[in-house]
């Protein structure tokens, strides 16, 4: 990630508690290459195909349960995250507005992760890669604030 874009997200959340800032370090980390669908992700939807492994990360980094629904045949399943009562979606815009989302089912981490699915679909492979890459835009987060205040006149 060049320097400019970590700028930017800087900005984006400097001062905010860690929940508020989330979902933009999150979409920083995702990748073409961790999407489900990487053939048809874009930039600028780039929450296509991220929604199981973001589900996991969510619940590393909040707790809570992860919950799946299938939409369509032609849209295939969802995951995202209740945390304490609240549904919580950062993979939603993924989908066309008027796409109804029907209610979810719990699921548990080994279906997500170890299912027969999961595994041909390379979930297992994808979650860690997009946890290494949010891992390392928190760390250049982290390194631009603490440059930044160096350079900052006491």
């Amino acid at each position: 990630m060049e320097k400019s874009r970590i700028a930017v997200l800087h900005e984006a959340t400097v001062g905010l508690p860690y929940p508020l800032a989330f979902p933009s370090i999150l979409k920083a980390a995702w990748r073409r290459e961790f999407s489900a669908q990487h053939d048809a992700w874009t930039p600028s939807n780039p929450a296509l195909g991220q929604c199981a492994i973001t589900a996991l990360l969510v619940q590393d980094k909040f707790g809570g349960e992860i919950l799946r629904a299938v939409i369509s045949e032609k849209l295939g399943s969802h995951y995202w995250n209740r945390i304490g009562g609240q549904e919580l979606d950062y993979t939603r815009s993924q989908f066309p507005a008027e796409t109804v989302i029907p209610p979810g089912q719990l699921v548990d981490r080994v279906y997500i992760l170890e299912s027969e699915r999961a595994v041909a679909a390379g979930t297992p492979e994808r979650y860690q890669l997009l946890c290494d890459s949010f891992r390392r835009v928190e760390e250049m987060l982290a390194d631009y604030r603490t440059r930044l205040k160096s350079q900052t006149p006491t």
